[in-house]
């Protein structure tokens, strides 16, 4: 069993414990706002695993509970390449644990630092995360938080989309509003989000572009944003040479600040995509990584 609180009684995850026979925990390795990841594994099928439980300060917090519920039982109806697997939620009291698929590789927050990527792996980054979206939206679910902390690209190139901290199910999310996101989130946020009015897929679309953006200028949108919120982004060719038409009107549509002038949704994000991205886009995309010295392993 894992250690127990011997005020309140309450478990606290605990290295090298198992947890139902079969989820081992080994090391906490991130300590996020909501929620501590483990690194763990399944001694059934003999593979790692990432565990998550709300942190310890959020435990008597019922709507820190209820998002954690939320998050994990909508994207478990979700399965795709592009989308991290959901494999089981625990209960142990009043505490659940998450087990999510482990990413061998890295966030790509790390993968920036204000580097050109180039046209092609970019395209080849931006149609997996288009693809994963897409994923989403056809299940009438919206991300509401796609930025580099939440994106990871694996060892062998494929994207994969996490986070889902404020995955909302379209229909039901009309009024809810996005006034708690960090300072750093800013950038990624559609106009529609913050001031709280109607959204849809469209908010995540917004957040690919601006994501492909910085790939391709090598420039941190969030170095554009003012008071007036998020910056109305220039075509990526007028920052960089050598980006395709296709690319370029795509990253350039999918930015706008106004919702009727981007793409619908993953589904035709990914589609404007496809003439810019090569056969084998994950392999092309490790191999660019591996080029631009980036490749790594969690």
């Amino acid at each position: 069993m894992g250690a127990l609180d011997t005020t309140e009684h309450r478990w606290s995850p605990t290295a090298g414990e198992i947890v139902n026979d079969r989820w081992q925990l080994d090391r906490r390795v991130t300590a996020g706002t909501s929620v501590e990841t483990w690194h763990g594994r399944d001694l059934q099928l003999q593979r790692d695993v990432a565990l998550q439980v709300i942190r310890e300060e959020d435990l008597d917090d019922e709507d820190a509970q209820e998002a954690f519920k939320r998050r994990v039982s909508l994207l478990a109806s979700v399965e795709h390449a592009n989308v991290i697997r959901v494999f089981d939620v625990v209960n142990i009291g009043d505490v659940r644990l998450g087990v999510w698929e482990w990413v061998d590789g890295i966030v790509l927050e790390q993968a920036l630092r204000n580097r050109l990527w180039g046209a092609t792996a970019a395209a080849c980054f931006g149609s997996q995360l288009a693809a994963g979206l897409s994923a989403l939206h056809v299940a009438s679910l919206v991300h509401r938080n796609v930025s580099p902390t939440n994106l990871m690209i694996a060892s062998d190139g494929i994207v994969k989309l996490g986070g889902g901290g404020r995955i909302r199910n379209i229909v039901s999310s009309s009024t809810l509003t996005d006034q708690d996101l960090l300072v750093r989130e800013t950038a990624y946020l559609a106009p529609e989000q913050v001031n709280g009015s109607s959204r849809d897929a469209r908010i995540d679309v917004f957040a690919a572009g601006v994501v492909m953006w910085e790939l391709v200028t090598g420039r941190r949108a969030i170095d554009l944003v003012d008071e007036a919120g998020p910056p109305e982004l220039p075509r990526p060719s007028d920052e960089t040479r050598g980006i395709p038409d296709v690319l370029d009107d795509t990253i350039y549509a999918a930015t706008r600040l106004e919702p009727a002038g981007r793409p619908a949704d993953g589904t035709e994000l990914y589609e404007l995509l496809r003439e810019a991205v090569p056969p084998r886009p994950a392999a092309v995309l490790a191999r660019s990584l591996r080029d631009l010295d980036l490749a790594g392993g969690s």
